[in-house]
């Protein structure tokens, strides 16, 4: 029988957690004990509500202890113990949980499956465990392939390279692992995860390579033909446009449409790309249009931007999560941070619009933090679709030209780019860096968030210097004139709220049920809901007010005792993608200079409108920029065009 249990913070609940933090326990060591230590504890502490969690833990036991199947999903759960990997794992149906057969008649997902059979390999549902993770928790014994398969998958996943060279592997045996990897795949996956050979040089993951030739497909759909008479139309129309003053744009405009119905646009930070957005926007402003980026920040932006009716709204996940629920039918697609989205994600885009729209326009940068998963496609739509691609090169976003011209060096990685860094002024040591903040419209990049320049340090150590006082609220500290990023959980402020909205705290008040804060926004709140209101509100923003519950149980995620904001004094360079502020700081330590790829550096420069200072030290700043590399596809391309000839409906 189901049991659902909340373990409220009692004295017995206390001193079991003081136990296990004594004797440096989890609940999976417990677990693995031998019989009589483990009752010893049990006898101990099975008293109340703990007498449940045993129960539970009697029944994990018998699982994991007799390896039967859900006992590695078992045991990542035990190890991890978090609310928020485990509610993903849950089956839900009509509200009530579900025992998985398949599982022990775990309450699990299918999702579940392919992790329980091959960890080191395979996710859990929702989430991606980190290696050394699952060393500390799961056998390596006899999962040697899971370990050849991982190394495939990390790749294509983190390196961004479709085929991997057997010149890469050092074990005798590969042929042997690659037939048992192959061979223990869950049966619902073995055509898409199997792993393939090319020309006896290189392995690739099925999977990928077909997505990648799927989108390839369905891109080269859409340039059969163009619009009819769209050249006489565009030239008319671009006769009475005032506001468009590019020969650039208007060049490419007046023949965008003649003879095809895709359209890609690449284009560096502050280049216009959202500008040429609007204008085709109007040209096309009684059409049915829907606006597709990765970020809820892009999107925004773009509902902000494009005031023009017959328009729709919606992040890339959220489509994908209700395309099913969409009937309705658009004239124009416009894909927003390409090169931010999935070859998966945007397979699962394209194959829905095939027949929902008539055209698509592509836009991104090349040059900024790619996908979190694979997603090379829009790298190669530029190879195969180029007599139909725009790059965009004169920035627009700051008026300094210092800054445009060290953006310029960094993103073609000319010789000249430190010289460009100097001439700015952007470069400082390391040592120089004060932990202050100087003006309001200010962010302190960092590419990680543990060490004393990381994002969790510095924001401590910012706060502190915020005079104000300090209210501490379910294990966080707030205080007034801290800057903060609204997060997901104020999804329920309604669309107008979205991640990574900016924002300064004016007032809080507490009691012993709630934290009150008041918020000054700068934008302009229309619509209001029960969730929050409206304090103040003038042509510069508004001021929200709105209440948080404490925390009084183990239900950490419960949305009405969740903060929907985060303090940002400093946030890492990835969130930052999509935001611009006056002033950025970028902290670099000398023990993450390996991490910094040509990206995440560039991303990070040209968050900045007018200052831009990077703190490193002199090796650090020599070993970053010589190493500095742009991602090259040329191999992957001409592997992957030679291994599709098959296709005839691929451009040459």
């Amino acid at each position: 029988n189901s049991i659902r249990m909340s373990f409220t913070r009692s004295t017995k609940y206390e001193h079991f957690m003081q136990f296990l933090t004594k004797e440096e326990l989890n609940l999976l060591d417990i677990v693995k004990l031998k019989t009589e230590e483990y009752d010893e504890i049990k006898n101990q502490f099975s008293e109340d509500k703990l007498k449940h969690l045993f129960n539970c833990l009697d029944m994990a036991r018998e699982i994991i202890l007799n390896n039967k199947s859900g006992s590695n999903i078992l045991s990542y759960i035990l190890y991890a113990m978090n609310n928020q990997i485990i509610k993903k794992q849950i089956p839900k149906k009509k509200n009530s949980y579900q025992p998985n057969p398949k599982l022990s008649n775990l309450f699990l997902k299918n999702e579940s499956i392919p992790f329980d059979e091959m960890p080191f390999c395979s996710n859990p549902a929702g989430h991606i465990p980190k290696l050394n993770v699952l060393f500390e928790c799961i056998s390596l014994n006899n999962r040697e392939y899971e370990l050849l398969a991982r190394k495939i998958q990390y790749n294509s996943e983190v390196n961004g390279s479709l085929y991997t060279s057997l010149e890469d592997f050092k074990e005798d045996n590969i042929e042997v692992l690659i037939e048992k990897y192959n061979t223990a795949l869950y049966n619902g996956h073995k055509k898409n995860r199997s792993i393939k050979k090319l020309h006896d040089k290189f392995l690739f993951i099925n999977e990928y390579q077909d997505t990648l030739i799927e989108i390839i497909q369905l891109l080269n759909n859409f340039t059969k033909s163009g619009l009819d008479h769209y050249k006489e139309n565009i030239n008319e129309w671009l006769k009475e446009c005032n506001q468009l003053d590019c020969k650039e744009k208007k060049d490419y405009l007046s023949n965008l449409f003649c003879n095809s119905k895709l359209a890609l646009i690449y284009g560096a930070a502050g280049t216009g790309k959202t500008t040429l957005i609007e204008h085709i926007s109007s040209f096309f402003h009684d059409k049915n249009k829907l606006y597709l980026a990765n970020t809820n920040t892009a999107v925004n932006n773009l509902r902000q931007r494009l005031d023009i009716q017959n328009s729709s709204f919606s992040t890339v996940a959220s489509y994908i999560a209700n395309k099913n629920n969409i009937s309705k039918k658009f004239d124009i697609v416009f894909i927003d941070e390409c090169s931010t989205i999935s070859n998966k994600d945007i397979f699962s885009v394209l194959d829905d619009i095939k027949l929902k729209c008539e055209i698509l326009i592509c836009v991104g940068d090349i040059y900024q933090i790619e996908s979190i998963r694979f997603g090379n496609w829009f790298l190669f739509a530029q190879k195969f679709f180029s007599d139909i691609q725009l790059e965009l090169k004169h920035i627009y976003r700051t008026k300094s030209e210092k800054l445009q011209l060290l953006w310029e060096r960094v993103r073609t990685l000319d010789e000249s780019m430190l010289e460009a860094i100097e001439k700015n002024n952007s470069s400082e040591n390391i040592q120089n860096f004060n932990f202050s903040r100087s003006v309001n419209d200010e962010i302190i990049l960092c590419l990680n968030y543990g060490g004393i320049y990381g994002v969790n340090n510095i924001n401590k150590f910012l706060q502190e210097n915020n005079p104000h006082k300090s209210f501490y609220f379910n294990g966080l500290s707030y205080k007034v004139d801290d800057p903060i990023l609204f997060n997901e959980n104020s999804s329920s402020f309604g669309e107008e709220f979205h991640n990574n909205l900016k924002g300064i705290i004016t007032n809080i008040e507490e009691d012993e049920k709630t934290i009150n804060f008041t918020i000054k926004i700068n934008k302009i709140i229309q619509n209001i809901n029960n969730n929050f209101k409206i304090v103040a509100k003038d042509d510069k923003g508004t001021e929200i007010k709105f209440s948080v519950a404490r925390l009084n149980s183990d239900e950490e995620d419960d949305n009405s005792n969740i903060v929907p904001f985060q303090v940002a004094y400093a946030i890492s360079i990835h969130k930052a993608q999509g935001l611009e502020y006056d002033k950025v700081s970028i902290v670099v330590a000398d023990e993450i200079e390996e991490q910094v790829t040509h990206n995440i550096f560039y991303t990070a420069i040209t968050r900045a409108k007018k200052e831009l200072k990077i703190y490193w030290s002199a090796e650090t700043e020599n070993k970053i920029l010589k190493s500095l590399k742009i991602k090259d596809i040329n191999k992957d391309f001409h592997l992957f065009k030679n291994n599709i000839q098959n296709i005839k409906t691929l451009k040459n």
